[in-house]
């Protein structure tokens, strides 16, 4: 077959992609900019930059243009349209190198940008569920915050379950071409490390060194007393045992939660990061294929490179050791199967909402 070249980032090519001469890469960078009607601004300010496989950082601004210059069409659909169900084994190759993104893609840039959309979506939604149910906003010097329950949990729950699938499809390329029970798989472990990683990060900037747990965006639960997150009035069977499941988590959380603190407050950058390990620190034992672990494994060595720079060009840090050590013990950690054991004690069928709309 004869080789060609992307017309936009020049890599080889063997197919088009979205009707021109494009790489895979190039293609669903430009579907995810069209899906999510984003807008960039330019790296240099003259919209003339030089966009190169290799190139470390690239202009997001210049590359979406290029597309659009060379005719690149995508038309969002009316629906969304079911998914082809394959094994990882049998995707067609990439040109990057077996890696889960483009290799010319910055892995902290394209989480920041996906997780920050996610935010703002979820910040309307659950603000539309706390005017609804009237539930009790706190006195915070700077934050609007909200007591949580058991129940507003659950419900709003289902917001994050719904947009953590879409920040692992839009993120990490390959997760769509794999077999349902792997998805699943792999879903339930990225899960309850994201919920573990923000919880953590948005805790450790909103109440400092008091041991209080944001559930949500914009709720929480004393971590002084766990037990008063389930009311009598709350539809939770085995009410007891759920407490004494919960109480066990606060332990847990305030264990993970000490490292964290000792770090400083921890930067944004640092916080996307711990959302991309989220994904790619996978236990081994894990029933998932062995190029997926490979793959995820080349991400991770991605996403430290980028950080060592981020804390040598930014940060200014001679000795960035530990807290990039901070962050590999957290990742680690974040494991969070209480919560999934709360779904067996608390009766809120969250597994089979997952099962729906994944």
């Amino acid at each position: 077959m004869e080789s060609r070249n992307c017309l936009v980032c020049t890599v080889p090519i063997t197919v088009t992609h979205l009707g021109i001469d494009a790489c895979r890469a190039c293609a669903a960078f430009f579907k995810r900019s069209k899906i999510a009607d984003r807008s960039y601004t330019c790296r240099q300010g003259d919209g003339k930059c030089v966009f190169r496989k290799h190139e470390k950082f690239m202009c997001r601004s210049c590359r979406y243009d290029r597309c659009v210059e060379l005719g690149m069409a995508y038309v969002l659909p009316p629906k969304r349209k079911p998914r082809k169900r394959v094994e990882i084994e049998e995707m067609a190759p990439s040109t990057s190198s077996g890696s889960t993104s483009s290799s010319s893609e910055s892995m902290l840039e394209r989480m920041e940008s996906e997780y920050r959309a996610s935010y703002d979506r979820r910040l309307v939604q659950e603000k539309h569920y706390i005017a609804l149910h009237k539930i009790v906003r706190i006195n915070h010097p700077t934050e609007e915050l909200y007591q949580s329950s058991i129940s507003s949990f659950y419900d709003i729950f289902r917001i994050t379950i719904k947009e953590a699938i879409h920040v692992l499809q839009n993120v990490f390329d390959e997760f769509d071409h794999l077999s349902f029970p792997h998805r699943k798989i792999l879903f339930k472990h990225f899960l309850g490390r994201f919920c573990m990683c923000e919880g953590v990060y948005l805790s450790s900037k909103y109440f400092k060194n008091n041991l209080n747990f944001m559930t949500t965006l914009l709720t929480f639960v004393d971590g002084n007393n766990p037990e008063q997150w389930v009311s009598e009035d709350d539809a939770v069977e085995r009410k007891e045992d759920f407490r004494t499941a919960l109480s066990g988590f606060a332990t847990d959380y305030i264990s993970l939660l000490g490292p964290m603190l000792k770090m400083e407050l921890l930067t944004e950058r640092e916080f996307h990061a711990l959302l991309v390990l989220a994904y790619c620190d996978i236990d081994p034992s894990l029933d998932l294929p062995e190029e997926l672990i490979t793959n995820a494994e080349r991400t991770k060595t991605k996403l430290f490179e980028e950080l060592q720079d981020y804390y040598k060009n930014e940060l200014r840090l001679s000795d960035f050791s530990g807290r990039l050590g901070g962050l590999m013990t957290f990742a680690h950690g974040a494991g969070f199967e209480r919560s999934w054991e709360f779904d067996e004690r608390g009766n809120a069928n969250v597994r089979n909402y997952v099962r729906c709309i994944l």
